[in-house]
């Protein structure tokens, strides 16, 4: 497998609201003189609120570094942010199988990927980059089968904590993802524990989810420090985990197998 690129990129919103106070005073035992206007007040009116939107994620514009002084630059907190794909900001490992082309991120079919589950080194799955490592988060993305073997599994990586730090599930790294076959509907999330193997926490099948390259939304929703997590397919409920380890991680999207492609848009997430 060719080299993982990695390239971090950090949208952020700060607003600041000002707001003056004014005390009007009578001297003691005197009358308070009220002061009367010359014409009547304007009405107030409510300057329009723009509704607020989450731009896509981009490039952060890093500080100047003085040579005698060398400062390390900041790196502000993620916050989320959405991804449409209409280009690659260099938020995603994009390598050979993983690529963004034509608004769409294409991930597999791949030549030297070990399936999901098997003994050998899992990496058939591209991390989020600029999402850095997370606990609590709303993610969401549109997936769709493109090509391949159609029983595989696609969908979302939801933690991994890369304790080796080469971009692959190997025996001392935790693992967990939530994937779904359009070809027998139903969903399982996979989980690798540190020197502990595979285990598919959940497998059941699912009648919301749609067949063939029709698209399906998936979304997990992290929360009590990452130790829970609910799991949705189109809008519905599917399932939820307690007890989860090893927070936090990275999150991304992925492929159960070499032999399959499938193809990922409109990303999503909030960091609470």
């Amino acid at each position: 497998m060719n080299s993982k690129l990695r390239r971090i990129f950090v949208p952020m919103f700060s607003f600041v609201t000002l707001v003056a106070l004014a005390c009007t005073c009578g001297a003691f035992g005197q009358p308070q003189a009220t002061a009367t206007p010359l014409l009547p007040p304007p009405a107030a009116t409510k300057p329009p609120v723009a509704a607020p939107t989450k731009p896509p994620i981009v490039a952060p514009t890093q500080p100047p570094v003085v040579l005698d002084t060398p400062v390390p630059p900041v790196q502000d907190e993620f916050t989320g942010g959405i991804d449409d794909f209409s280009s690659d900001y260099g938020g995603w490992e994009t390598f050979d199988g993983a690529t963004i082309a034509d608004g769409i991120f294409y991930l597999g079919q791949f030549s030297d990927c070990a399936d999901v589950g098997s003994d050998n080194p899992f990496g058939c799955f591209t991390q989020c980059l600029v999402c850095g490592q997370l606990t609590d988060y709303d993610m969401q993305v549109d997936t769709a089968y493109v090509s391949g073997v159609t029983d595989r599994t696609f969908g979302m990586v939801l933690r991994f904590v890369d304790n080796d730090n080469n971009g692959l599930v190997d025996p001392g790294d935790y693992y967990l993802d939530f994937e779904l076959s359009i070809y027998d509907k139903y969903f399982v999330v996979w989980e690798h524990l540190p020197n502990g193997g595979w285990t598919r926490v959940l497998d059941k099948f699912e009648g919301s989810i749609r067949p063939g390259t029709k698209v399906n939304t998936l979304r997990a929703v992290s929360g009590s420090g990452g130790t829970e997590m609910d799991i949705y397919v189109n809008d519905n409920w599917v399932d939820g985990l307690t007890g989860i380890p090893y927070p936090p991680g990275a999150v991304g999207l992925v492929v159960g197998g070499r032999a399959v492609q499938a193809g990922f848009d409109n990303f999503s997430i909030t960091v609470p």
